[in-house]
């Protein structure tokens, strides 16, 4: 069963970077949601398996990550500092810190256990 699971997360990933890599030239901002979710996903399995840290534990982490960077975002926003790496033209966006919460809900079923 485990087995199935990480087939179905890992098709999943490739159909996003599949449609990020073919939305990057006709919508940029669809490419920016593919990158949310993907790097969560991979930000909280990174966590879960290089620093010993239970799955709600580095689960918690990527979202507060997400939360911090959607607030820089909202600085940016509010001091028109244009920038390529925070978004200046929204501010904070609560559809982002959904598709990160999505991300990090993918990376469930390739959770390392920690056998105690």
């Amino acid at each position: 069963m485990n087995r199935l699971w990480s087939i179905v997360v890992l098709a999943i990933m490739v159909i996003l970077v599949s449609t990020s890599c073919y939305a990057t030239s006709l919508d940029e901002g669809t490419a920016w949601d593919v990158v949310h979710v993907l790097g969560s996903a991979y930000g909280t399995s990174a966590l879960n398996h290089i620093c010993n840290l239970e799955w709600w534990q580095s689960a918690l982490v990527m979202l507060a990550l997400g939360i911090v960077w959607e607030c820089l975002d909202e600085i940016s926003y509010q001091l028109k500092w244009k920038n390529d790496l925070f978004d200046y033209h929204k501010g904070f966006d609560k559809g982002d810190v959904f598709r990160d919460c999505i991300g990090i809900s993918i990376s469930f079923p390739i959770r390392r256990r920690i056998c105690k």
